[in-house]
């Protein structure tokens, strides 16, 4: 089971760090795939940034796309369409298209066919369900998509029977952990990271990587 490091924190939230090179050098050092977002300034720029913030050395996303390497297979949060453009290009200019997993594209009303074409093109989606995208047995049943980023907002809603369901149609099934919507902690949190991993998810996106690992040390 992989697990991602949400914005590249590794101990809990930290506004002061997360989405930063530093960041992201030291979850990849972990050997963890990160989960991180991209925004676009007015020049242009790429820029690691959950919300719009000016572009800094610290914080140039062309350059963690160049430098990513192959082992890797980190998820790209898509926070705009109108800079999806740039933002593939960038990926596929650093030659990295098989290393990021673009996201999120349902929060942003993104039609079915732009995902479709997008993939076309070479770069792998994955596809969101959660209580607001119910979308498990079409999904399932839906040949094209292969990666699923499942989500619990409210609270839990997953239970064996979707994970058995999606895995059994071949799906990788990422799983946001419910550290990053509402506080779970402690024994609440242990416990669900427990149910998923025994349920074969493919991954668990976290902002306690490190506590996620030292709980199952098969993770990686």
């Amino acid at each position: 089971m992989r697990i991602l490091a949400h914005r590249a924190l590794l101990q809990g939230p930290d506004a002061s760090v997360e989405n930063t090179l530093p960041a992201l050098a030291a979850a990849c050092a972990e050997q963890f795939d990160v989960e991180f977002d991209v925004n676009v300034d007015a020049e242009g720029r790429l820029v690691l940034s959950h919300d719009p913030c000016p572009w800094s050395v610290d914080r140039d996303a062309a350059t963690f796309l160049r430098r990513t390497r192959p082992q890797f297979a980190h998820a790209l949060n898509v926070k705009d369409l109108d800079t999806l453009d740039e933002l593939l290009a960038a990926v596929g200019a650093a030659g990295a298209a098989d290393r990021f997993v673009l996201f999120d594209f349902e929060l942003l009303d993104a039609p079915r066919e732009l995902l479709a074409e997008v993939q076309r093109r070479g770069y792998r989606v994955a596809h969101r369900i959660s209580e607001h995208e119910p979308y498990t047995a079409e999904y399932a049943a839906d040949a094209s998509v292969t990666m699923i980023w499942l989500d619990e907002l409210e609270g839990p809603w997953v239970d064996a029977a979707v994970v058995r369901q999606l895995r059994n149609a071949g799906k990788d099934v990422l799983y946001v952990s419910p550290d990053l919507h509402r506080r779970a902690e402690g024994e609440e949190l242990e416990r669900r990271w427990r149910e998923l991993a025994a349920w074969d998810v493919s991954g668990i996106c976290t902002d306690y990587p490190l506590k996620l690992r030292d709980l199952l040390p098969n993770a990686a």
